[in-house]
C-alpha cells in the first residue's frame, strides 16, 4: 500500500530528477514552437496545475465541493494557453520561486490526509475523477512528460521513466 510519505517521496524524487535535467537549460529556450512556449513557460504550466490539485485537495479534505476549471475534457488547450497568458511575463525568478514554493504547498496539503485515505475518490481539475494517490501519481507523471520533451527539444536524450 502507498503511504502519504511513500508520495512525497516521489515527488522529491521527480522534482529532483526534472532540476538535474534542466539545471543548465537557458529558461528563455523555445521547447513548444508551435505555441511559443519557452522553458519558463512549461514551469509555469507544472506550476499551474499543481495549484489547482492543491484547490481540489483541500476541497476533498474539507469534504467540500470543487469545481474543475474546465467544463469539458476538450477545454483543456484554452485552460492552458489562459494560464500561458497570464503568467508569461513573470521573471524567471518569479516562475522558479513559484514552481518551488507549489511543491512544497502540494506535499503539505498532502500531508493532510492519513494514508487510509489515499484510496479515497476526489475530482481532478482536469475533469475526471480518481484516488488522491491517483492524483498525485498524475503530477508525477506530468512533470516527468514535459521533462522528457523539453530534454528532446533541446537535443538529449530524455529521462528514463521507471
Amino acid at each position: 500500500m502507498t503511504t502519504v510519505p511513500d508520495l512525497i517521496a516521489q515527488l522529491d524524487r521527480s522534482r529532483q530528477d526534472t532540476q538535474v535535467a534542466l539545471s543548465d537549460l537557458d529558461p528563455d529556450t523555445l521547447i513548444y514552437a508551435e505555441s511559443g512556449w519557452r522553458l519558463r513557460d512549461v514551469i509555469a504550466h507544472i506550476t499551474a496545475w499543481e495549484e489547482e490539485l492543491i484547490s481540489a485537495l483541500r476541497a476533498r479534505r474539507m469534504l467540500a465541493d470543487y469545481t474543475p476549471p474546465l467544463s469539458a475534457k476538450l477545454q483543456l488547450d484554452v485552460y492552458n494557453d489562459l494560464r500561458f497568458r497570464e503568467r508569461y511575463d513573470r521573471s524567471v525568478a518569479q516562475v522558479i520561486n513559484a514552481w518551488a514554493a507549489v511543491r512544497a504547498e502540494l506535499k503539505a496539503s498532502l500531508q493532510l490526509f492519513d494514508t487510509s485515505e489515499l484510496g479515497s475518490t476526489m475530482c481532478y481539475p482536469w475533469n475526471d475523477s480518481g484516488s488522491i494517490a491517483h492524483s498525485i501519481h498524475d503530477m508525477i507523471w506530468h512533470e516527468q512528460f514535459h521533462t522528457r520533451e523539453i530534454l528532446v527539444a533541446v537535443g538529449r536524450e530524455p529521462l528514463v521513466v521507471a
